[in-house]
């Protein structure tokens, strides 16, 4: 394996950057994209648990209600 096989590189549409060798500036953009991913990864998560939640509450009512009489429908 050659030493720019080991480097981290940064794939940008179909260019690809040596991150080390970015100024830094660009790599401080390069790890605020890092972290805004891993939140939008844990947001993703957290809604996906909030819609079993959902889903469960609903399956949870629609049995409490299967004895009562509806005023309309």
């Amino acid at each position: 394996m050659t030493d720019s096989a080991k480097q981290p590189l940064l794939t940008l549409g179909d260019k690809q950057y040596a991150i080390d060798a970015l100024n830094d500036q660009t790599k401080d953009l390069v790890q605020g994209l890092k972290v805004t991913d891993a939140q939008l990864r844990m947001t993703q998560d957290q809604l996906n648990v909030m819609k079993v939640a959902r889903q469960a509450l609903l399956d949870q009512l629609q049995e409490a209600l299967k004895d009562e009489q509806p005023v309309a429908g």
